[in-house]
């Protein structure tokens, strides 16, 4: 079986939940060192919104890369799926 990796980037890092009081949660990807998606969590305020971006990309045959090119809006909670995904390749924003 290949390696999977689990990338885990908290809520409370993103500048939209800082400014709304909503920083409880996390978003999770699980993915091959390639980038390929195998699985995503995320909890918190506005997470079906960021899960859907994430859902588009595995149903469309996208990678975590694909996603980590994508340009999300500053300040929004969706932003968060960018950091997430960018984390995979150890260039998070806003991870600490």
């Amino acid at each position: 079986m290949n390696s999977l990796y689990l990338f885990y980037i908290k809520m409370l890092y993103i500048t939209k939940a800082l400014l709304e009081g909503n920083t409880q949660g996390f978003m999770k990807f699980v993915a091959s060192p390639e980038g390929d998606i195998y699985g995503a969590c995320v909890v918190g305020d506005g997470a079906t919104e960021m899960i859907n971006s994430m859902l588009a990309a595995k149903v469309l045959g996208g990678s975590v890369k694909d996603l980590a090119r994508l340009i999300f809006p500053h300040p929004t909670v969706s932003e968060h799926v960018g950091d997430a995904a960018r984390s995979v390749f150890g260039k998070a924003i806003h991870a600490k």
